[in-house]
C-alpha cells in the first residue's frame, strides 16, 4: 500500500522508503490505516479483475479496440488548439511564504502551516525532510523534529491573493482563480495587441525573444512544422506515433528555426505562433517581476497552448521559474512521451496504480501505446479522457460553455459544497453547531452566485475514516442559511440516530469531517444534445404524430416529416430519376425507417422496406399516404416471436404475451381477464411452443422492433 508520493515540487530527492517506513510505524494501528487498507484491498481486486479481462482479449479483438481508439484519437485531433497562449501561475509555497515574509527569523527553518492534526502547506526546507501538505502534523514532527508549526491566517492569505489577482486582471480580465495560490490566464489577446498582429502598431520593447538575463526558465522547444505540411506530422490512425526523442544537437536546430536562419518556408499562421510564444516567455518574466515587487513573494509560471499543458509546465521549474511548451504539435507529443501519467491533472494514486499494474502504463507514451487495452477495461468516458490527455489536447478557453449558458439565463454548475475538517466531535449540539457554521458559509457563496438549490446533501467522515453521504430533495428551491440548515440538520439527525442504533447503548456519532452540498439549481442547463442524438421527447412526439396527433418535437422533425409526406403525395407516386436516366437507390425517410414492417411484416425484423413507393411515403397498391395509414395500422400489432395477431394490444398485454412466448410462466387466469395470446393457462410453455422453428429473429435495435403493424391492403 503506497502512503507517500513525492510529486510535490521540491521533494524529488526525498528518501521515499524512509518516509514510508516512518508513516507505516506511526499509523499502522490507527483507524485511518485500517480503512486505507480496506480501500487498497478493493483496489487490488479491481486490478485483478482488469488483468483477467485483458487476458481474455485476443489479438484480433485488441486490434479492433485499437482501431476504435484510433477513431477517437482522430476525432479529438480535430479539437486541438495551438494558436492560443495559456499561462498557469502558481505561487510558491504560498501560505508558508507569506508567514516567512512576515517573520524573517523563519527563513532558514523548516516551516509547516497547520497543526498537529493536519498540515496545510510547508516550505521547501520541510519538504526536503519528507514533510508535505495533507500530512498529519505528528507524522511531520517525527520526520522532522525541528519542524516549526505556524497557525494559519486565511484572512491574511486572502488579502495577499487579491493583491496578486489585480495584477493578473491587467493581462486577462477573464482570468480564473480556483484557489488562493493559483491563477489561469489566456494572454493571447494582450500578446497579439503588443506584437501588432491585430493590425495595430506593436509596442516597442515588449516582444523580446528571450527572458531577462539570469531568469530561471526551461524551454521545451522543438522544430516548428508548417501548418500546411501534414506529411511531416505523425499521422492519425493505426500509425499514430510520438515523435522521436531529442538528441544532442537538436537545440541548435531549434534555435536556428526560431531565428529564421533555416531555409524552410513557414506559413503565416506558424510564424504567428512562434512570435506569440517567444513573446509569452518575456511576458511571464514580466508578471513574475511585478508579483515579486508588489508582495515580496515568488511565483512559477507554465506556458502552453492549453491549460492542461500550462498547468503541468507550472510545476516543472519550481521555485521561481518558468517553462514554455510551444504551440507545435510535434513538440507537445515529444514533451508528453516520457511524462509520468501522475503529472496529468485528474490522475490520482488510484488511477495511477490501475494503469501501472494492470496495463503496464507509466508514461503518457505508454498510455497511448496501450490505447486499445484502455478502451477495453475502462469506461467510455474515462478511456476517451485518457486518450485525450495522452495527446495533450485540452481547452484554452475560460468556461465558454458557462458564459454562453449565462447569456440565456441557464446555470451550468452542477453543485456547490463546503466542508470542514476538525478534531473529534460527538456531542449532538457540537455537531449541529458545526453544521450551522458550514451552512452559513455555503449560503454566503450561493448568494454571491445567485444560486437556488432543490437538493441538499450531507457528507460526514467518522473517526474511523468511513465516509457517508446523504441527499434530500424538497419541493421548493432554497438558498438561505436557515433553509439549508433545516435540510442538512435533518440528515445529520438521521446519522446520529443511526449511529446510536447500530452501536451499543449510549453510542455516539463521532466525526472528524462534515460537508454540506447544494445541487439541482434553478435554471440549471441540461447535458448538451450531441449531433444526431435521439431524445425521448422527440420519440414520444413522433409516435403521437404517427397516431394522428399534429405534434412537433423540439427539433421540428415531425413538421419536416409531414412536409415530406405531403410532397410525396403531390408527386403522385412518380419516381424521380437523376439526369441521364441512371437509377439510384432511394433513401428511406425517417418515418419509413421507424416502422420497417409496414408492408405485411415480411422479411426479418429490422430490415428496411423494399418498396420504393413505401420509401417515398406512399403505401403500394392503395396510394394511401403513409401518415394516414400508420394511424390505423398501429391498432393491428402482431407478435414478433410467434407471429400471432394481437389486435389493439396495450403495452401491458403485449409484454405479458411476450413473456409467455419466451417461456415465462404467466399468471393463472390471464386469458379470462382479457389477456392476449392464450397465455392464461399458468403453465410454462415448452421450448417448441415458445420458439417456433420458423420464427422472426428478434432485433434489439429499438422499441419499434417489438411493434409490428399489420399491412392494410
Amino acid at each position: 500500500m503506497f502512503v507517500f508520493s513525492n510529486n510535490k515540487a521540491g521533494m524529488g530527492s526525498v528518501d521515499k522508503e524512509r518516509v514510508n517506513r516512518i508513516i507505516y510505524e506511526m499509523s499502522k494501528n490507527s483507524s485511518y490505516f485500517k480503512q486505507a487498507k480496506l480501500q487498497d484491498d478493493k483496489l487490488d481486486q479491481k486490478v485483478a479483475e482488469m488483468k483477467v479481462k485483458l487476458k481474455a482479449l485476443g489479438t484480433v479483438r485488441k486490434a479492433q479496440r485499437t482501431r476504435q481508439a484510433d477513431k477517437i484519437a482522430t476525432e479529438l485531433e480535430a479539437q486541438r488548439q495551438l494558436d492560443e497562449v495559456c499561462m498557469v501561475i502558481d505561487m510558491d509555497m504560498f501560505y508558508a511564504a507569506v508567514e516567512v515574509r512576515d517573520r524573517p527569523e523563519l527563513a532558514d527553518k523548516p516551516v509547516a502551516v497547520g497543526g498537529e492534526s493536519m498540515i496545510s502547506t510547508t516550505n521547501y526546507q520541510a519538504r526536503l525532510k519528507g514533510v508535505r501538505s495533507a500530512m498529519p502534523g505528528f507524522i511531520g514532527r517525527k520526520l522532522c523534529p525541528e519542524l516549526v508549526f505556524v497557525k494559519p491566517d486565511y484572512e491574511k492569505y486572502t488579502v495577499v491573493a487579491e493583491q496578486i489577482r489585480e495584477i493578473f486582471r491587467e493581462y486577462d480580465p477573464r482570468m480564473r482563480a480556483y484557489s488562493l495560490d493559483e491563477a489561469y490566464l489566456n494572454v493571447t489577446k494582450v500578446l497579439t495587441e503588443r506584437l501588432g498582429l491585430d493590425g495595430s502598431n506593436a509596442q516597442a520593447g515588449v516582444a523580446a525573444p528571450a527572458a531577462a538575463a539570469g531568469a530561471s526558465e526551461h524551454v521545451c522547444s522543438g522544430t516548428y512544422e508548417a501548418e500546411a505540411d501534414t506529411s511531416r506530422r505523425p499521422s492519425m490512425g493505426l500509425n499514430v506515433t510520438y515523435p522521436e526523442k531529442r538528441y544532442e544537437g537538436d537545440e541548435e536546430d531549434d534555435e536556428e528555426a526560431r531565428d529564421g536562419r533555416s531555409g524552410e518556408r513557414r506559413s503565416p499562421r506558424e510564424t504567428r505562433r512562434i512570435r506569440l510564444f517567444e513573446a509569452a516567455r518575456a511576458l511571464a518574466e514580466e508578471i513574475r517581476g511585478r508579483i515579486r515587487e508588489a508582495t515580496k513573494l515568488t511565483a512559477s509560471v507554465g506556458i502552453g497552448p492549453n491549460f492542461m499543458l500550462a498547468k503541468i509546465a507550472s510545476d516543472w521549474n519550481k521555485p521561481d521559474g518558468q517553462m514554455c511548451i510551444g504551440g507545435d504539435r510535434a513538440e507537445v507529443l515529444r514533451f508528453l512521451h516520457d511524462l509520468p501519467v501522475r503529472k496529468i491533472g485528474g490522475v490520482g494514486k488510484v488511477q495511477e496504480k490501475c494503469l501501472r499494474e494492470a496495463l503496464g502504463v507509466v508514461t503518457c507514451g505508454d498510455l497511448f501505446r496501450e490505447r486499445g487495452s484502455v478502451i477495453h477495461v475502462m469506461t467510455p468516458h474515462t478511456s476517451r479522457w485518457l486518450i485525450k490527455a495522452s495527446l495533450g489536447i485540452a481547452s484554452a478557453d475560460h468556461d465558454v460553455a458557462t458564459e454562453q449558458a449565462q447569456a440565456v439565463g441557464a446555470v451550468t454548475r452542477k453543485q456547490i459544497s463546503k466542508e470542514r475538517t476538525f478534531g473529534e466531535l460527538s456531542a449532538p449540539r457540537d455537531l449541529l453547531n458545526k453544521c450551522r457554521e458550514i451552512c452559513d458559509s455555503l449560503a454566503a457563496e450561493m448568494a454571491t452566485k445567485g444560486l437556488e438549490a432543490k437538493t441538499v446533501g450531507l457528507k460526514v467522515k467518522t473517526t474511523k475514516f468511513q465516509v457517508r453521504t446523504q441527499d434530500s430533495t424538497g419541493n421548493a428551491y432554497v438558498s438561505s442559511a436557515d433553509d439549508l440548515f433545516s435540510a442538512a440538520s435533518a440528515l445529520l439527525q438521521r446519522e446520529i440516530q443511526g449511529a446510536a442504533a447500530a452501536s451499543a447503548p449510549g453510542g455516539k456519532l463521532r466525526l472528524r469531517l462534515m460537508g454540506v452540498r447544494a445541487s439541482g439549481f434553478r435554471g440549471q442547463a441540461g447535458a448538451p444534445i450531441l449531433p444526431g442524438q435521439a431524445t425521448l421527447d422527440g420519440f414520444l412526439s413522433s409516435k403521437a404524430a404517427e397516431g394522428g396527433c399534429q405534434g412537433e418535437d423540439e427539433s421540428g422533425n415531425d413538421g419536416k416529416r409531414q412536409q415530406r409526406e405531403e410532397e410525396a403525395d403531390s408527386a403522385g407516386g412518380a419516381e424521380q430519376q437523376p439526369p441521364g436516366g441512371l437509377s439510384r437507390p432511394s433513401r428511406p425517410t425517417p418515418a419509413a425507417m421507424e416502422h420497417p414492417f409496414v408492408g405485411g411484416g415480411q422479411g426479418r425484423p429490422g430490415s428496411r422496406p423494399r418498396s420504393k413507393e413505401l420509401l417515398r411515403g406512399v403505401q403500394p397498391a392503395t396510394g394511401i399516404p403513409r401518415s394516414a395509414l400508420l394511424a390505423t395500422a398501429a391498432a393491428n400489432v402482431s407478435c414478433p416471436v410467434c407471429g400471432e395477431e394481437l389486435g389493439a394490444a396495450s403495452n401491458t398485454a403485449l409484454n405479458r404475451h411476450l413473456d409467455a412466448c419466451l417461456g415465462v410462466c404467466a399468471p393463472a387466469g390471464e386469458g379470462e381477464r382479457g389477456g392476449v395470446g392464450g397465455g392464461g393457462t399458468g403453465r410454462r410453455r415448452s421450448k417448441e411452443e415458445a420458439f417456433p422453428k420458423k420464427r422472426a429473429k428478434v432485433s434489439s435495435s429499438g422499441i419499434e422492433r417489438f411493434l409490428t403493424p399489420k399491412e392494410l391492403v
